[in-house]
């Protein structure tokens, strides 16, 4: 994209933004901040309305957005698995979205209905999706033990902030069988906006902070405070997934790296998939938490970490030992073809420790990928279990 196209893309998303929290003068603002005539800010405005983006409502404009809820029962066995949910309900929704945004919707959406299902024992979940130009937000509201009462119980803590507190550090699940405990931690920084309400408290976190409040202390949520079950709030926008298609968008069509997607990597998951979600992971793990990490070089080696081109599930001698010699290929191989920089080969490289003992992440794009890995790695591999049981079962 150039700079022309990304100049008028901004001045649409101004917009769109102001008249979503309703700012008056919007012509006038938008001229001002972008140095341009009033008549070219109108052709955006009826550029936006065109589209679908917008709508006239008295004597203004407010965003054209899309409303469904559905409930789920228990004992019309429709909460079972999560993954079924995600197909069956929230998929139709993101599909049109890029593949990245689905994905890091099916990781969050998942983590969060596995806590209603497995955890909450509730009778009842519902799901509410709102979708607009801007972004989606998704709720999902269950009747069954709260959250942070389940992890108070369950680790025996004195107050339900030093639960929440633990919780959100990323350090607790109440089923350590099929969980890292990482999963609502990761969830809630990777979306620009989380909330999780339950047991008169509500943990909140955004791209600026993370809270821990009495619902006592907002007047629009008292009447919340006594409620049975937990409330989960999630939102992300469409800005930063086009940032990172643009670091991609090349690489992605070379035929070598779409030759991943004949190669399974866990379960279903092909290696180009796999990929995909960490390098995704990588991305709004390094701008949640601000951790300063370069964001080209951290986007280009995770999206080659795994560039080894061959399916190790198959049986064959130079498959062996596949955990160990695979960076070394992956990185022979992204040199050959997109001549990456001795940092990313680094990254590449040294991916796979504490397996590969001597070879130590150096750089923190190097940790991001590291960690990162092994968090959707896991992920993967307890879907693809799960889904294997139900097969069975």
């Amino acid at each position: 994209m150039d700079s022309v196209e990304e100049k008028k893309d901004c001045i649409k998303r101004y917009i769109l933004e102001k008249i979503e929290i309703e700012e008056s003068d919007i012509v006038a603002r938008t001229s001002t901040s972008f140095g341009i005539s009033s008549k070219e800010v109108v052709g955006f405005i009826r550029e936006l309305e065109e589209n679908g983006a917008i709508e006239r409502k008295d004597g203004g404009f407010q965003l054209v957005y899309s409303i469904d809820f559905v409930t789920l029962c228990r004992d019309e066995n429709q909460l079972v698995d999560e993954d079924i949910i995600y197909d069956d309900f929230l998929k139709k929704y993101v599909s049109d979205l890029p593949n990245n945004i689905q994905r890091i919707w099916q990781y969050t959406f998942m983590e969060m209905m596995n806590n209603a299902i497995e955890h909450s024992e509730a009778k009842e979940v519902t799901i509410g999706i709102r979708s607009d130009y801007l972004g989606i937000i998704i709720v999902i509201v269950d009747n069954g033990i709260g959250i942070f009462r389940k992890i108070k119980e369950y680790y025996n803590y004195e107050s339900l902030d030093d639960a929440v507190n633990e919780l959100f550090k990323g350090k607790l699940t109440t089923d350590t069988k099929n969980h890292s405990g990482e999963g609502i931690f990761f969830t809630s920084r990777v979306l620009d906006k989380f909330a999780a309400m339950s047991d008169g408290k509500i943990f909140t976190h955004d791209n600026y902070e993370e809270a821990l409040h009495n619902l006592d202390n907002y007047e629009l949520l008292k009447k919340y405070k006594d409620i049975e079950g937990t409330l989960i709030f999630m939102e992300l926008s469409k800005e930063e997934q086009e940032v990172l298609d643009g670091l991609l968008r090349q690489w992605r069509r070379h035929p070598k790296v779409q030759e991943m997607k004949q190669y399974i990597q866990h379960g279903a998951i092909s290696t180009y998939d796999h990929v995909e979600r960490v390098t995704q992971m990588c991305f709004m793990v390094n701008r949640r938490w601000r951790l300063g990490a370069d964001e080209r070089r951290l986007v280009r080696g995770a999206f080659l970490h795994d560039f080894y081109l061959y399916d190790w599930h198959v049986n064959d001698k130079s498959h062996r030992l596949h955990g160990y010699h695979h960076p070394d290929k992956a990185c022979s191989n992204a040199v050959k073809y997109f001549h990456i920089d001795r940092p990313e080969q680094s990254m590449i490289l040294t991916h796979m420790w504490p397996l590969t003992i001597t070879r130590l992440p150096r750089s923190k794009e190097a940790w991001i990928l590291c960690l990162v890995d092994k968090y959707v790695s896991t992920a993967e591999t307890v879907a693809m279990r799960k889904r294997e049981k139900r097969y069975v079962d």
